[in-house]
């Protein structure tokens, strides 16, 4: 252990260049900081919560910790998606997983998210390398359904898959209703021909089982039998 002056007070320096953290003495009140190792600028601790970095104004990346190198936590189907993955997250409501929206690189919106047990799913490689959790997880394929099955295979939710069980427009719950209740919302010629029908406890979205929720199940089926093989 060393220590430096900076900014004032004195600093006791411990870990490593990649990483390090500084007890700093200011009157007898000890203050735990994250110091840049390019120009010494010492930050707040908790402006790195959740794995969270930052660009000093000398440009170097600080962080409290190095990035970690063990597998992403397995949730039971939590996560919060960026803006730039909308279309995934609706997929993943539809297929029954909790999926709320953030902003793209929201800090407050993606710290919440990573205090709540949700896994973040972003495409940006620039929000992926800023935040060194375990839980912030980039997604490389392009289109939807690959998404999909990339998503599945790496948190292993194959056998949760639990189609049209939450509403794809805002993430709620859906609930049985009768066919008198569900007459109120759906097109009379839909009432006549169906049985079943289900409606979102948040938003009060209809759902009834015809050829687009066949469509649903069927590429549930395939997202999930590609994420096993």
């Amino acid at each position: 252990m060393r220590s430096s002056k900076s900014y004032g007070a004195e600093l006791r320096v411990s870990g490593s260049s990649a990483a390090r953290r500084y007890d700093v003495d200011r009157g007898g009140i000890d203050v735990t900081g994250v110091c840049c190792t390019g120009c010494g600028r010492l930050y707040d601790e908790a402006r790195f919560a959740f794995g969270a970095t930052l660009w000093c104004t000398c440009g170097r990346r600080v962080g409290a910790l190095p990035a970690s190198r063990e597998e992403p936590r397995r949730p039971a189907g939590e996560f919060a998606a960026d803006a730039m993955l909308a279309r995934l997250a609706r997929w993943l409501r539809l297929f029954g997983f909790d999926c709320v929206l953030v902003p793209l690189g929201d800090r407050v919106s993606m710290r919440g998210a990573l205090a709540g047990g949700r896994a973040v799913l972003t495409a940006s490689r620039v929000v992926a390398s800023a935040w060194r959790h375990s839980a912030v997880v980039r997604i490389e394929s392009a289109d939807a359904r690959s998404q999909l099955v990339e998503v599945i295979r790496r948190f292993d939710l194959a056998h949760r898959i639990a189609p049209l069980t939450r509403c794809g427009e805002c993430n709620g719950l859906l609930e049985p209703v009768s066919r008198a209740e569900a007459a109120a919302f759906a097109p009379p010629r839909v009432v006549r021909k169906i049985e079943a029908f289900t409606r979102c406890r948040d938003c009060g979205k209809t759902y009834w089982e015809g050829t687009h929720a066949a469509a649903i199940r069927a590429v549930a089926r395939d997202v999930a039998a590609r994420a096993r093989g």
